[in-house]
Parts: structure tokens; C-alpha cells; sequence
């Protein structure tokens, strides 16, 4: 799966996810991150899907919108912390 417009969150359990925007322009978060390739600009997740990151990681409002309305929908609006740890597991691309 490709995955563009993309950043790396993470829940207050630990989890990371990408979230972006997959190749019919649609925004996706993925389940939990197992593996991070910066190299290849892989990553595996949870679910045994394994995403291909297209371009540098960005700041999108569309990828905070996309975060926003899946954690919201996910832990029906009772949340927990999150926070952006894109540069942490990528570093300076």
C-alpha cells in the first residue's frame, strides 16, 4: 500500500501509526507500526500490511484532520493523550 502526505502518531498505550493519504487520495491510518524502514521507506504494521511511504513526511491539516476524526471515532470521543512523533522515529529526512 502506498501511502503519501504522511506523519507518525503515537497513543498514550505506545502504539504508533502512520497516517496519510493512500493512492486513491483517501486518509488512512494504519494499525499499530512493528517495523519503521527510513531507508527503503517501509513500514510494516500490526495487521501484516506493509506501506510504502511516497515523499518526505509533512505537516498536512488533511493528515491532522484524518488522526483527529479516527481517534475520536476510535475511543468514542474519551481519547487519551497522542502526540506527533514523526521527527523522533524518522529524524531529519
Amino acid at each position: 500500500m502506498f501511502l503519501s502526505r504522511w506523519r507518525i502518531f503515537q497513543t498514550d498505550d505506545g502504539q504508533k501509526r502512520l497516517v496519510g493519504f493512500d493512492s486513491f487520495e483517501r486518509g488512512c491510518v494504519s494499525s499499530a507500526l512493528v517495523d519503521f524502514d527510513q531507508k527503503a521507506m517501509q513500514a510494516q504494521t500490526s495487521d501484516g500490511l506493509t506501506y510504502r511511504l511516497l515523499g518526505e513526511p509533512g505537516f498536512f491539516w488533511s493528515v491532522i484532520d484524518t488522526w483527529d476524526s479516527w481517534f475520536h471515532t476510535i475511543t468514542h470521543g474519551t481519547g487519551g493523550a497522542t502526540k506527533d512523533v514523526t521527527e523522533e522515529v524518522c529524524g531529519k529526512l
